[in-house]
């Protein structure tokens, strides 16, 4: 399959959201307007159910979204920086004044192994999860210990 694909798919993601989005926001607006008429309970219960299932499904999609961001980006050969600035990926163990192994993101996890799958189908050759772990830590900097105190510094 080709990239193109894959960005018909996060169009398409990104558009459902804003609709849903747009959705709500009605619900919610009846909502109030309901609470503050003092409407029939019944109407004040079906718009909030309403305004809660809009709400979920939208937040259900929102992995597959930020997984398809990821795939798209590692196969077009950007840096995981320019896909994602502000990341939380993990932290470092250490022992001994060395990095001995790094606890990772449970989310961002979850998402490289979306990620490996839809870049599997949109490109050209399998994608391994461990090489967008690879390629999340090739952009960061390098933490090590400070030789005059106990703190850490980024080198």
């Amino acid at each position: 399959m080709s990239q193109t694909y894959l960005k018909v798919k996060i169009k398409s993601l990104s558009a459902e959201a804003q609709i849903i989005r747009k959705e709500e926001n009605k619900a919610k607006r009846n909502f109030r307007w309901l609470k503050n008429v003092q409407g029939s309970e019944d109407d004040y219960q079906v718009t909030q159910n309403l305004y809660n299932g809009l709400r979920d499904h939208r937040l259900a999609f929102r992995p597959d979204l930020r997984a398809s961001y990821l795939a798209y980006g590692f196969l077009r050969g950007r840096t995981y920086r320019q896909v994602e600035n502000a990341t939380f990926i993990g932290c470092p163990i250490w022992r001994n004044g060395a990095v001995v192994s790094f606890s990772w993101n449970l989310d961002l996890v979850e998402a490289l192994g979306r990620a490996s799958r839809l870049a599997t189908k949109y490109g050209i050759e399998p994608v391994d999860p461990e090489d967008l772990k690879a390629w999340v830590l090739e952009g960061e900097a390098v933490v090590t210990p400070t030789s005059s105190n106990a703190e850490f510094a980024i080198a």
